[in-house]
């Protein structure tokens, strides 16, 4: 709501068959504005109001979270246009997880998978929570050093939620939820377990931190490009930040 007021640009991606009152939305005319007004049922859900622009995906197999492959692909692919005559400079990427549930911790999964910083906030609860008490365990604020330090055998790399089948809490997928969350805690350890490397894959921000969320959400941003400081500087120069730029600074010497 908050970014809405600042007229920023917000696409929101739903598959098309949970979304309420879709055959209305088939109805309305190109370029019209219809009214749109529905309440969230247990089959499908309402499109949530403060996004600038949405894009309904039918993959021909519908469910909920049948839409995470081809926005993964549009994040991945559009992002990456270089405007001629314009130097091109490399475009961050930072999952940001309030609430949410299993369709919300595959996208975590890919997000990990592909080295994107994560940020959770556990106080919205839901897949948050999990993933937040999963990397800090028993509400701790961080992972002791030493502990990130110590070698495991690496899980097994969960397969995609959408290969799953039966009922939304059913066993399996239950069963699948445990091994994501134990995957990404193997991944955040040994992330933070590289003495050359002061990222984490998942990151979080609480209210009662004392830190401030625009700089842990900056910091999240450069830390997509941790492989490309040069880019990196350049956009902590302007975002005009200076406690942003001199960790930014002091990471590359």
């Amino acid at each position: 709501r908050c970014l809405r007021k600042q007229d920023c640009v917000l696409i929101g991606f739903a598959p098309w068959d949970k979304v309420c009152g879709r055959r209305n939305l088939e109805k309305a005319k190109q370029g019209v504005i219809s009214s749109y007004s529905v309440e969230n049922t247990k089959e499908a859900a309402r499109l949530e109001p403060n996004h600038s622009h949405h894009v309904l995906v039918d993959d021909g197999h519908g469910g909920w979270a049948s839409e995470i492959e081809f926005r993964s692909y549009i994040e991945e692919h559009g992002l990456a246009i270089d405007p001629p005559g314009i130097e091109a400079v490399a475009v961050p990427k930072v999952v940001l997880v309030i609430n949410g549930g299993l369709g919300t911790l595959e996208t975590v999964r890919q997000a990990v998978e592909q080295e994107r910083p994560v940020i959770v906030l556990p106080e919205s609860e839901g897949c948050a929570q999990w993933i937040y008490d999963a990397c800090y365990g028993d509400g701790e604020d961080a992972i002791a050093h030493e502990t990130a330090k110590q070698t495991s055998i690496e899980p097994t790399k969960p397969k995609a939620y959408t290969t799953l089948g039966g009922h939304q809490n059913g066993p399996e997928k239950q069963q699948w939820k445990k091994d994501v969350l134990e995957w990404i805690k193997y991944k955040n350890n040994e992330i933070m377990g590289n003495d050359s490397c002061k990222t984490r894959a998942v990151s979080h921000f609480r209210s009662d931190s004392g830190e401030d969320f625009k700089e842990v959400m900056l910091t999240g941003l450069l830390d997509d490009l941790r492989d490309n400081r040069t880019d990196a500087i350049r956009l902590a120069v302007s975002w005009k930040d200076p406690s942003v730029l001199r960790n930014e600074l002091d990471e590359m010497q």
